[in-house]
């Protein structure tokens, strides 16, 4: 499949691609990672299952973040929070 030909094939879902991009990924760097993952997912994927594909890898994508999240940090899932809205602030 040439470069053109995929993007005649994923055009009429750009909409919905980016709204579960940004409904699923919380950071720059998530929505990028989970961006292309749709693109690799939508690849070979026949245009009438491209909507499924596209959710169910947005979905897997944040339960495998977040059970990463809560295996790694348990039960400092608020203090990583706040650290992390303290380091995106900007300085003043």
């Amino acid at each position: 499949m040439t470069k053109a030909e995929f993007l005649d094939h994923t055009m009429p879902h750009q909409g919905i691609i980016y709204k579960v991009v940004n409904i699923y990924a919380e950071y720059k760097e998530d929505r990028e990672d989970l961006l292309q993952e749709i693109w690799l997912a939508t690849h070979k994927v026949p245009l009438y299952w491209m909507l499924g594909a596209i959710l169910l890898s947005g979905i897997s994508f944040y339960y495998l973040n977040v059970w990463y999240l809560h295996k790694r940090f348990g039960k400092r899932m608020l203090e990583l929070k706040l650290l992390i809205a303290e380091f995106n602030e900007p300085d003043n």
